[in-house]
Formats: structure tokens, C-alpha cells, sequence
């Protein structure tokens, strides 16, 4: 991501300069797009290298929210963007201001090359990592947005109606908080531990109640520290002759391969029970 952070700085500076010499909001808030997009990268480089750092006895998960956490922090960068861009569109509206199309068409052009060479870097990497997914989704927006910006300065060009800076400006608002909400549902599901897209808890029972001996199980819970590390927790009863016999081993083993290969759960705990042992646990462990 470091490349694109490069990227995207240089864009910044010379939008920036775009909309001092154009007067364009739409371009502004092409620029103040990038200039989250850099702080989002930033932020995401940092933490990246502190998800990186090992589990110790009081972190015993790592740190590998952090990234999680990153993510909810460039969001909230980017709606309060969007409010600020909200609020002078609808003061320009009621207040035109003369913008150059020819101008916004340069700059604007700029930004889209500039932008694509970004997804084209970070596509890969963005199909398993949120932090990376959102600098994606941010930089590929950027692109969107800089297409849009463009197309707005080429019809103000040939019609003259430059309030159209001001609709292309709303549009790329709405645009921006759309995708944002998406990232800000994935990173808050994680957060509050909620199950992870895609696993439901009776996928879990009934995987469970298909291995031979599992009888019943309970106080299920199935959650995720990153979007591509799902964690797998149960209270597994067993057929008493199995509990008996030393068949629990067999049991694990299944329940283990089981789970990886057809949800893709690779971090499971199971507390192994006999049938009677439910009738004494504590009431929580329903």
C-alpha cells in the first residue's frame, strides 16, 4: 500500500491546487476524497504493522483487530468529509460561483489515471484483508468519482449550466457513503462478534449432529477476529459408550476436519460431554 499512499499524496496536492484554480466543488470533493483515502492508507500501514506484532499473555488473540479498528476509523473520516461537502453544496446552490470546466476536466483526468494505477496495485491483496479492502474500495470510488468529476466538467463545457458542479458534487457524496456503509457493517459485525457472513449457527448443529457419536451440542458460539479468520466454539455431547470407550479423540479429529473443510473454520474449541453432564453446567452454557 505504501505505492498507492505515494500515489494518492501526489494526486491530492495537484487536485488541490485544481480547485483553488477552478472553484470546483465536485473537484473539491474529488481531492478531499483523496486526502481521506491518504489518511485511511496511513492509518491502515500503521495498522498493519501492529496486527502484525505476536499474541503475549495479556493479548492472547495478537493484535490483529487493529486493522478492524483502522477501518472504522477512515469511515468515520470519510462521512465527516461527506457532511462538510453536504453542507457547501447546498450552500453553493443557493449562492452560484463561477467554475471552469476546462480546468476541472485536467485535473480531473489526472486524478482517474492516477487512481486506476491504485486498483490495478491493490486488487489482489483486497479479496481477504478488510484494511486493504477498504484502501480498495476507496481508491476504485476515487476513480469512479474522478470519472464523474470529469464527465461534469466536459457537458459544463458545452451546456454552461454550472450548477451541474454542485449535482455532481451530491452525487459523488451519496456514492462515497454507500460504499463506506458496507465496510462500516463488516468492521462492526467483527467488533461485536457477530457470525460471520456467510455461517449460520444451523449450518454448525447440523455439521455437527452428522458426525457419528455427537449426540447434541450447545453454547455454540462462532465469530471472527479478522474477515478471514472465523473462530469455532461448542459444547459437543457424545453418545456415553463413546465418552466411555476413549472415542472422543476420534470425535475431535472429525469435528476439526469437518469444520475446515466445508466452512472453513480453522480455529475451533470443543468442550467434549458426556449426556448426563448438561443436567450441572452453569445455566449460561445453554
Amino acid at each position: 500500500m505504501t505505492v498507492v499512499l505515494i500515489i494518492t499524496i501526489g494526486v491530492v496536492i495537484i487536485q488541490w491546487i485544481g480547485v483553488a484554480i477552478t472553484g470546483s466543488l465536485a473537484l473539491a470533493a474529488d481531492a478531499g476524497h483523496q486526502l481521506t483515502d491518504a489518511l485511511g492508507i496511513t492509518i491502515a500501514l500503521i495498522a498493519a504493522r501492529i496486527a502484525s506484532r505476536p499474541p503475549s499473555p495479556t493479548r492472547t488473540f495478537g493484535y490483529v483487530r487493529a486493522e478492524v479498528l483502522s477501518a472504522v476509523v477512515h469511515a468515520a473520516l470519510i462521512c465527516a468529509m461527506c457532511v462538510v461537502l453536504g453542507y457547501e453544496a447546498i450552500h453553493r446552490w443557493n449562492s452560484a460561483t463561477k467554475v471552469s470546466s476546462t480546468g476541472v476536466m485536467g485535473f480531473a483526468l489526472l486524478g482517474l489515471i492516477a487512481n486506476f494505477a491504485g486498483v490495478l496495485i491493490l486488487r489482489k491483496s483486497s479479496r481477504s484483508n478488510l484494511n486493504v479492502r477498504t484502501a480498495f474500495l476507496d481508491v476504485a470510488s476515487d476513480a469512479a468519482v474522478s470519472a464523474v468529476v470529469l464527465a461534469s466538467g466536459a457537458i459544463m463545457a458545452v451546456t454552461g449550466w454550472t450548477r451541474l458542479d454542485i449535482v455532481a458534487t451530491s452525487f459523488v457524496v451519496i456514492t462515497i457513503l454507500v460504499r463506506t456503509w458496507g465496510v462500516v457493517v463488516d468492521a462492526t459485525r467483527i467488533l461485536m462478534e457477530g457470525v460471520p457472513t456467510g455461517i449460520s449457527i444451523e449450518d454448525v448443529r447440523s455439521i455437527a449432529l452428522n458426525i457419528p457419536g455427537v449426540v447434541d451440542l450447545h453454547d455454540v458460539h462462532v465469530w471472527a477476529t479478522t474477515p478471514e479468520s472465523t473462530l469455532l466454539s461448542a459444547h459437543i455431547v457424545v453418545e456415553q459408550s463413546e465418552h466411555d470407550s476413549g472415542g472422543t479423540g476420534r470425535i475431535l479429529d472429525a469435528l476439526e476436519s469437518t469444520f475446515e473443510s466445508e466452512l472453513q473454520i480453522t480455529h475451533t474449541t470443543f468442550q467434549i460431554e458426556h449426556p448426563l453432564h448438561q443436567l450441572h453446567e452453569h445455566p449460561r452454557h445453554d
